[in-house]
């Protein structure tokens, strides 16, 4: 295949990739219009590699879809509902003082293999 040829199935690929994205946050409940006028109002496009790759990026992040196609969609946080310090914290807590082993201990227990 030409170097041409390459190039025309790589940029159709590409063009799929936003077609198929567009038509993801449709499905998930998002005006495909808004979201890509969004998509392009997020920042400049002039210095991008390749534009349809940082619109397909920029919308699956907008619209909270997957990475990737094949996974599974994130679920979203309640709206208005700010997180509480108590929900973003462990339940994890040091060990007491008397849960540790004295230093006598240490000196005798058996070596690990």
């Amino acid at each position: 295949m030409t170097e041409q040829g390459l190039r025309a199935d790589n940029s159709s690929t590409k063009t799929d990739a936003l077609t198929a994205t567009l038509a993801q946050a449709e499905k998930a409940g998002h005006g495909s219009k808004a979201l890509l006028q969004q998509a392009i109002d997020m920042r400049e496009l002039d210095t991008a590699e390749d534009v349809n790759d940082v619109l397909v990026w920029r919308l699956r992040r907008l619209a909270q879809l997957p990475a990737h196609p094949g996974a599974p969609r994130r679920p979203q946080a309640a709206a208005g509902q700010p997180k509480s310090a108590a929900k973003r914290t462990s339940n994890w807590t040091a060990p007491t003082a008397a849960a540790r082993p004295a230093a006598s201990d240490l000196r005798h227990r058996t070596p690990r293999r």
